[in-house]
């Protein structure tokens, strides 16, 4: 019986994922409609003869009525063809594919800085409840959950590219740097230590450094705010009042048996963000 419940709930559930995806491709479609200028002046350049923009269009559809461009879309769509993209004139697909090795090891550096913050600081503000790290820890939650992430981000170029000049600007994965290597991983970082460009390596953390912090910080503050509640619960649990009585390090306490129990509930927020 519970089986068959939990069987209609998640087929309930993809049932309406279907109209939710097609009303989210429906706007993302028309917007790309709406925006002024002609998409095929965009990829071929203004300066094509009439007839060679005529062809074009119909072989992108934009001679057809709107609606028949969006059903002609979901049609390439379903059969896994993502159209051409209007700025760089080449599928859609080849660019996600060229693309995904920087934003994934952008976004696993950012996870990375966001747990190796969060975590302790939640730690240190339970341990310290009510005191001046505490204090800090939750000035740091509620300004990372509130602050808008464009806006830091363009406050941290503002700071450290154009009034520093300590760090580079978004020009690119290396910064200012022209030397490019062959892709091994994708990852910059880890292609620039096995060819041994020490110097493109560290280019490439440089260039790092701002947009990784950027979307760290704002993964890292509700993290650190479920670690710091979770803890602050589980430090004031009986099997933690027993372990200290019976002698044991406040670090073995806090390490081994308050941060063990406290983990699941973290992994899964982590998992969300």
């Amino acid at each position: 019986m519970g089986s068959t419940r939990l069987l209609l709930y998640a087929a309930r559930r993809l049932l309406f994922i279907v109209p939710v995806l097609l009303v989210a491709l429906f706007l993302v479609f028309a917007l790309t409609r709406i925006v002024p200028g002609n998409p095929v002046d965009r990829v071929a350049g203004p300066y094509i003869s009439n007839e060679r923009r005529a062809e074009l269009k119909h072989i992108a559809y934009l001679d057809r009525p709107f609606y028949e461009q969006f059903a002609l879309y979901l049609r390439d769509l379903s059969h896994g063809n993502m159209g051409t993209s209007y700025t760089t004139a080449q599928d859609v697909s080849k660019d996600l594919r060229q693309r995904f090795p920087a934003t994934f090891e952008l976004v696993t550096y950012a996870m990375l800085f966001a747990i190796a913050v969060a975590i302790p600081l939640g730690i240190a503000a339970a341990i310290k409840k009510d005191s001046w790290i505490d204090s800090v820890a939750r000035a740091v939650s509620v300004l990372g959950v509130s602050m808008p992430i464009f806006w830091l981000g363009l406050m941290l170029l503002y700071v450290f590219f154009y009034f520093l000049d300590w760090l580079p600007g978004p020009v690119g994965r290396t910064g200012s740097a022209t030397v490019f290597i062959k892709p091994i991983t994708g990852f910059l970082t880890v292609d620039s230590l096995i060819t041994g460009n020490l110097d493109l390596f560290g280019q490439v953390v440089k260039a790092l450094v701002l947009p990784c912090f950027t979307l760290g910080f704002v993964a890292m503050a509700p993290i650190a705010r479920m670690t710091r509640a979770v803890m602050v619960e589980v430090l004031q649990s009986d099997y933690i009042r027993t372990a200290r009585s019976l002698g044991l390090p406040f670090r073995v306490v806090v390490l081994r048996h308050a941060l063990k129990n406290a983990m699941i509930p973290i992994r899964l927020r982590g998992r969300h963000q």
